[in-house]
C-alpha cells in the first residue's frame, strides 16, 4: 500500500473517503496532483504484489487500471463531486467513484480500548498507563505506536514461550542473549525479566534502534543494550540467539546465526510458516551440528529451539 499523509483536522468528527476504481495508471500522477490542488487531505493506493518465494523480496504487479482512495473534509462533497465527475469523464472515462462518510478516530484511544493486560511466559504485559498498579519485576511495559511489536503477534508469543522454556535451566541465569531483528526490543526485555544476565538487540532499521532504546528505558532494563552493528559484524558468541524474522530471511542469515551461537548454546527461531516448517528446519540444520529440542506451532506459524553442539 502506498499513501500520502492524511491530515484531517482534529475538530472534524467525520471525513469523506472517496474510492476511485478502474483508474488508468497513466493518469495517476496528474489526478492525485489535481486532487490535492482541490483540498484533498491524503491519498492511498492499493498495490498488488507477487513473490516467487520467501527467499525473494515481493515485487509490485503493474496494472493498467488501479484503485486509489482520497480523503476530504466533510463539507467538501457539495462543491467537489461535480468537478471530480467532470475530470473523470474527460480524462479517465473507465473510472468510477464511490463516496463514503467515515468517522474520524483517535487511534491512540482505540489502541487503549483494545489493548488489555495479558500474561505470557510467566510475565505480565501491560500498557504504560496501567504500569503503576503491577509488580515491576515480572512486568513488561509496552506503549502504543510501537511499530515493531507489543507481544500480541503469534510469532512473538512463540519466541517468548520458547525463551521461557530455556529460562527454567540454571545456566540461563548466566546467559547472554543476542536479539536479532530486535524491533521494539520486547524479546530482549523478556529475556532479562526471565533472568538472563544481559541482552543485546540488533536491527537493520534505525527506527528500531530508537524504539528498542525507548523500550529498555521504559522497563528500566539496564542489562539490555542496542547495537547498531549488523549480524555479520558481530564477533562475539552468545549462549542464546533469538530471531523472530520471516523464514526466508532466517535462511539468508543461517551462517551468521550459527556462528554467533556459543557451543552448547541455543537458537530460538520464530516467524516460520507452518506449511514449510519441515523443509525449513531440514535446510537450516543441513551441514550443522545440533538438534531441535523444542517446537511450537499453530495453524499458520511455527517456532523452534535448536541446541548447537
Amino acid at each position: 500500500m502506498r499513501s500520502r499523509q492524511l491530515s484531517i483536522a482534529p475538530s472534524s468528527k467525520t471525513f469523506w473517503e472517496v474510492t476511485f476504481t478502474d483508474l488508468p495508471s497513466s493518469v495517476e500522477a496528474s489526478f492525485t496532483k489535481w486532487l490535492f490542488a482541490h483540498g484533498c487531505l491524503g491519498t492511498e493506493e492499493r498495490l498488488n504484489f507477487s513473490q516467487k518465494s520467501l527467499r525473494y523480496e515481493p515485487r509490485i504487479k503493474k496494472s493498467k487500471l488501479i484503485t486509489i482512495k482520497a480523503y476530504f473534509d466533510p463539507r467538501a462533497r457539495e462543491s467537489l463531486e461535480w468537478k471530480i465527475w467532470k475530470w473523470i469523464a474527460q480524462k479517465a472515462p473507465t473510472a468510477r467513484s464511490f463516496w463514503n462518510l467515515q468517522e474520524t478516530r483517535d487511534w491512540l484511544e482505540e489502541w487503549k480500548k483494545h489493548f488489555k493486560p495479558f500474561k505470557l511466559g510467566g510475565l505480565q504485559f501491560v500498557p504504560a498507563w496501567q504500569a503503576s498498579v503491577y509488580s515491576k519485576s515480572k512486568t513488561v511495559i509496552v506503549e502504543p505506536g510501537m511499530a515493531f511489536g507489543t507481544g500480541t503477534h503469534a510469532t512473538t508469543r512463540f519466541a517468548i514461550e520458547l525463551l521461557k522454556k530455556l529460562s527454567t535451566s540454571k545456566s540461563f541465569k548466566k546467559s547472554s542473549v543476542l536479539d536479532v531483528g530486535c524491533g521494539s526490543g520486547i524479546l530482549s526485555v523478556c529475556a532479562v525479566k526471565m533472568g538472563a544476565l544481559q541482552a543485546v538487540g540488533i536491527d537493520n532499521d534505525s527506527e528500531a534502534w530508537r524504539e528498542a532504546a525507548k523500550m529498555f528505558k521504559l522497563n528500566k532494563t539496564r542489562q539490555c543494550k542496542v547495537s547498531k552493528r549488523q549480524l555479520k559484524e558481530i564477533k562475539k558468541t552468545y549462549s542464546v540467539v533469538v530471531a523472530n524474522i520471516i523464514d526466508g530471511v532466517l535462511m539468508d542469515l543461517k551462517q551468521d546465526l550459527w556462528r554467533t551461537t556459543s557451543k552448547g548454546g541455543h537458537l530460538v527461531l520464530s516467524g516460520i510458516l507452518k506449511d514449510g516448517a519441515s523443509a525449513f528446519i531440514k535446510a537450516f540444520m543441513k551441514g550443522k551440528k545440533g538438534r531441535v529440542v523444542q517446537s511450537v506451532h499453530d495453524a499458520e506459524w511455527a517456532a523452534f529451539i535448536i541446541q548447537k553442539y
